[in-house]
């Protein structure tokens, strides 16, 4: 969980980039940066991009380019600022630049990401919920706007019972203060909680212990096809 490094500039762009304000999405005029080394997590797997400066310049979103891919054929990253808020002649290739990340925010992305983790292994793997035959699809790891969707076999018949029973359940994983850790399967990174492991890329915490104070807060659900969407909203 690395927050402060050096590294050297690489390569630097200047064009158009979409991002979030005030929940609408616009396009910005910008600067980015490819680093030889990054600490900063990229956009992507449901998980917003680290907060953080280079050079004290604030860094308006980290992303990956999957169609421009590195000498190791991995995507690049880059590290885009805002171009009306920044000189171009501060950057220049070979520089070395430091890095600070937002320690505060890192965590709460921390939290986030878990605890959707923990939450799909409570509908999948808790006794309680076996009926269901729930299979996690899709989860948005966003401080302040989190939630995970899965299948389910049987609709709830009750969806505020069930929240307080996903409630139950998650609060039972929690407290068994279950390691949550980095594992490779395939050749692919997966992360595990406890013996349940999911492909991910994301940050996580190190325990379920780590989650107290996650909680379920409400649950819609969707008639798709034989099976039920469940859409679960939560407080990370």
């Amino acid at each position: 969980n690395i927050l402060l490094a050096t590294t050297t500039v690489a390569a630097i762009v200047e064009e158009p980039v979409k991002i979030v304000c005030d929940g609408k999405p616009i396009m910005v005029d910008a600067v980015g940066v490819v680093l030889a080394e990054t600490i900063f997590h990229p956009q992507g797997g449901g998980q917003p991009a680290d907060k953080g400066e280079i050079n004290n310049i604030v860094v308006l979103s980290v992303r990956e380019n999957k169609e421009r891919l590195t000498e190791q054929g991995l995507p690049t990253i880059y590290h885009y600022f805002d171009k009306s808020k920044v000189d171009i002649d501060q950057l220049i290739v070979g520089q070395t630049v430091s890095m600070n990340v937002d320690a505060e925010f890192r965590q709460q992305c921390r939290r986030s990401h878990s605890a959707g983790h923990l939450i799909a292994d409570v509908l999948e793997r808790d006794s309680l919920f076996s009926a269901y035959q729930a299979k996690s699809t899709q989860g948005h790891h966003f401080p302040g706007g989190e939630y995970i969707k899965a299948l389910v076999n049987i609709a709830p018949a009750n969806t505020e019972i069930f929240c307080k029973q996903l409630i139950a359940g998650s609060k039972r994983l929690i407290s068994t203060d279950s390691p949550i850790a980095t594992d490779e399967v395939n050749h692919m990174r997966h992360i595990k909680i406890g013996d349940s492991a999911r492909m991910c890329g994301g940050t996580h915490v190190n325990s379920t212990k780590e989650l107290e104070g996650c909680v379920v807060t409400k649950i819609k659900a969707k008639q798709q096809n034989e099976q039920t969407e469940l859409t679960i909203f939560y407080q990370g």
